[in-house]
């Protein structure tokens, strides 16, 4: 037998044939598959096909979830080949179960799940992700593009394994806002962020069109919170629509702080202390932001600038930011765990 480390020649001094290299590297290293997943309603005609285009590079099999799809995105679904299943509105179940309505259709290794107002950069850039390491999901990159604002980007997982992880099968969780996770508040697993691969979203590109999906999603988050009580997701997300209402009535008022908008800040810092303060979240700097901003509306506390950094090997180089604190004791609590959070590392025994 002859592998890939021996060759055998044949002295028939007949030219060697040319290595097919797309069959060696399937046999060498296979790509595993992916199914795409979408929730396609009213007016999605209009980016379908741009949302489809590049998704067909990476997709073994597209499934769109037809909640409402007018008769144009029908046939734009079928140029691609996609599989329509029946749906319901999400405004009615709630953007998670819509979503999980196609996770039984999925046969594939790996979902990605995607909206029909996105688009994806460089789904060329996925193949060498879909193999078989550590990871259980993918984090890509969202960029919102908008005329009158900017947005960073977010850092969903959008591809994810298509198998259960400590015996728990991945599902998508919240009525709005919703992310695919083993269970409440406990992710899907391992992730890392992909640093070549992006997605495109056009759906706040003007303030009149974002009031219009917060007005939209805002019965829907406390539909949420009533679902699922402990899910940090939606603190965070309530805390920022509160700041939004904050910031729309003192628009409309003149600047003028009601009892409404003292009463929807203290909210916000009641569930900072709650929730956030003093302990890790990759939504910690967010919501930090919120809390900081219901302080200077109720005008206490004290504004505080400080950067913590650590190193063994060099001057670290601390960020410096500005928050305001309610008081001491909040400020004590979040600085002294930002330090520990930064010098525990050394403690291990590899340093």
């Amino acid at each position: 037998p002859a592998g890939f480390y021996f060759i055998r020649y044949k002295a028939d001094h007949k030219p060697v044939g040319q290595i097919d290299y797309e069959r060696k590297l399937i046999l060498q290293k296979p790509r595993q598959t992916v199914t795409a997943t979408l929730i396609a309603g009213i007016n999605s005609e209009e980016t379908l096909e741009w949302c489809l285009k590049p998704v067909i590079h990476v997709a073994d099999r597209i499934l769109i979830t037809d909640c409402g799809m007018s008769d144009d995105a029908k046939r734009i679904a079928e140029k691609y080949h996609a599989t329509i299943i029946k749906g319901e509105s999400p405004l009615e179940i709630g953007f998670d179960a819509a979503r999980n309505i196609a996770l039984p259709y999925c046969t594939n290794d790996w979902v990605l799940w995607i909206d029909s107002d996105e688009k994806l950069l460089q789904p060329e850039k996925i193949n060498k992700y879909l193999r078989e390491n550590i990871f259980q999901g993918y984090s890509i990159k969202q960029h919102h593009f908008a005329v009158d604002t900017y947005f960073k980007p977010d850092l969903p997982v959008r591809l994810f394994r298509n198998r259960p992880y400590k015996d728990k099968n991945i599902q998508f969780w919240g009525c709005c806002h919703e992310h695919p996770e083993n269970s409440v508040n406990e992710g899907p697993g391992q992730v890392i962020v992909l640093s070549d691969v992006h997605i495109a979203h056009v759906g706040y590109l003007i303030e009149s069109g974002r009031k219009e999906r917060f007005w939209r999603n805002r019965p829907l988050l406390l539909k949420s919170n009533e679902k699922y009580p402990d899910r940090i997701l939606n603190k965070h997300f309530i805390m920022r629509d509160n700041m939004l209402l904050v910031s729309y009535e003192a628009q409309q008022n003149g600047n003028v702080i009601t009892d409404n908008m003292r009463q929807l800040c203290e909210e916000v810092v009641s569930l900072y202390r709650e929730f956030f303060i003093a302990k890790g979240s990759y939504l910690g700097t967010d919501t930090i932001e919120y809390y900081s901003q219901a302080c200077r509306i109720l005008n206490i506390g004290i504004e505080v600038s400080f950067g913590v950094s650590a190193s063994k090997s060099e001057m670290p180089n601390a960020e410096i930011k500005s928050y305001r604190f309610a008081n001491a004791e909040d400020l004590k609590k979040e600085l002294y765990w930002k330090i520990d959070e930064s010098i525990s590392k050394f403690d291990s025994k590899w340093y």
